[in-house]
């Protein structure tokens, strides 16, 4: 997995993606929260000064979770795109900055500047895809809204008899007001779900799509006797090494016992596995099969 994955994507989920998480997704749900529990309050008071709109609120709040649920489903998809198109932006700037001397060495300059160029311009492009489809939910959004407000208007003039000057002026106020508060709910809404997932991005570090070495202590551990491994007596048993599962083993079923204080020299050409024994005993990487016993444990 090390080796297919770049380490500017590995770079960019522990730098930006991890800021996102930390940062700006905590800042927006406590916003959307907020504007939540004050559009609920105007919804809640118009609808009592002026029954009418009740059936004209739960509709336009039908067709604003319709919007936020079309609009988040496209931003994830164009925000997660601009998230890898990230990666190569990040590789190529690393690589520019460790080769420095190569690139110059080898006249190589214009193919890194115009490599970065290609990544910054794709990043860019699938940035401001993401920007305009937030625009395009919010400017929705306040279309919506001013149904509403416009709704509230024509009932009470409709039935301007039935309302109190005070009433009518009250319920006007509060629905005007309604717009730009479902404005900003929409633009909290859909940076909260987009900043959704990057910690989706970083949940998949935890799960099963990237190997997970196996834990340092193990509960056995608080058995071992004090001062473990005192003489360092060394024994491996039909131990096998591969570095992938597809390859062939490094080490094949190759036993080997050493006697505390005993000295050993390792002979054999380059690739034979002299590196991978060394791996092995200090558990650098583990055992595709068989074992390995230190001091009797």
């Amino acid at each position: 997995w090390f080796e297919q994955t770049p380490s500017g994507r590995i770079t960019s989920r522990f730098s930006s993606d991890l800021a996102n998480v930390d940062v700006f997704l905590p800042m927006y749900a406590d916003n959307a929260t907020q504007f939540a529990a004050t559009l609920l309050a105007l919804f809640a008071l118009v609808g009592l000064l002026v029954p009418p709109l009740v059936a004209v609120i739960v509709l336009g709040l039908v067709v604003f979770g319709m919007l936020v649920h079309a609009v988040d489903k496209t931003n994830r998809e164009c925000k997660r795109l601009a998230n890898v198109a990230m990666a190569p932006v990040l590789t190529s700037v690393q690589e520019a900055g460790v080769g420095r001397v190569l690139f110059r060495t080898m006249c190589l300059c214009d193919f890194a500047a115009e490599r970065l160029d290609v990544a910054v311009d794709s990043y860019v492009r699938l940035t401001f895809a993401s920007n305009s489809v937030i625009n395009f939910g919010m400017l929705c959004s306040y279309g919506i809204t001013a149904v509403i407000s416009c709704c509230t208007c024509i009932a009470i003039l409709v039935d301007i008899d039935n309302y109190e000057e005070s009433q009518a002026g009250l319920a006007l106020s509060y629905a005007f007001t309604v717009p730009y508060f479902l404005l900003f709910f929409s633009y909290n809404t859909y940076q909260t779900k987009l900043y959704l997932s990057s910690l989706e991005r970083l949940l998949q570090y935890k799960g099963d799509a990237v190997p997970q070495e196996p834990s340092w202590y193990l509960p056995v551990d608080d058995q071992l006797p004090p001062g473990w491994p005192a003489a360092g007596d060394v024994l491996f048993s039909n131990v096998s090494l591969k570095y992938r599962p597809e390859l062939e083993p490094s080490i094949k079923d190759f036993s080997l016992e050493i006697q505390a204080g005993e000295k050993l020299g390792v002979i054999g050409r380059s690739g034979a596995g002299k590196s991978s024994l060394v791996q092995l005993l200090f558990r650098l990487r583990e055992c595709s099969g068989g074992g390995g016993i230190l001091n009797g444990q």
